[in-house]
């Protein structure tokens, strides 16, 4: 008959504090950071720092250098990734509007130049304007669709499927 061994007995004492002082020195890391990051003026201010911009040049020069395809960030890309980035961010075209998304054109080509040059406030401008239309969208339905009373009986219906809808 083969013994059964105890593999915990392996595992001596010291290692276990040493793996327990590791755990709490990582737990009090954690907490100091969240403390830290809690501790900043202002959190919902988004603004373009220059850290930013040192990854926008590094992303650029990824692409450039590294990606398989040797892609390059022209102006075709500038275009498409304008219109994944609006995408993504209303998806339903419920918050952009029209005159947003002319207003917007102005990047369409010129994202490839920003990025190279760590330029990131036409995706700062965008978030903003997502973000007050939001916003808005938030406060009308909470001020007015949410005391109104609807009528179940009425023959109407809502699109849900917008992606293809103009803006």
């Amino acid at each position: 008959e083969i013994p059964k061994r105890d593999w915990s007995s392996n595992v001596c004492s010291s290692d276990l504090q040493l793996m327990n002082k590791n755990f709490i020195s990582g737990c009090l890391l954690a907490l100091t950071l969240m403390s830290a990051s809690a501790m900043q003026q202002d959190t919902l201010k988004l603004s373009p720092g220059p850290f930013y911009g040192r990854e926008a040049r590094a992303v650029d020069s990824l692409l450039r250098r590294f990606h398989y395809r040797r892609t390059e960030f022209a102006d075709s890309l500038s275009s498409v990734m304008l219109d994944n980035y609006l995408a993504s961010l209303d998806p339903s075209r419920t918050y952009f509007l029209e005159s947003d998304i002319r207003d917007f054109s102005r990047y369409r080509f010129s994202l490839d130049d920003r990025t190279r040059k760590g330029d990131v406030r036409a995706a700062f401008d965008i978030f903003r304007v997502y973000r007050r239309r939001l916003l808005q969208e938030m406060d009308y339905v909470l001020g007015t669709l949410v005391s109104t009373r609807f009528d179940y009986s009425a023959d109407e219906y809502f699109d849900s499927d917008r992606d293809q809808a103009p803006w």
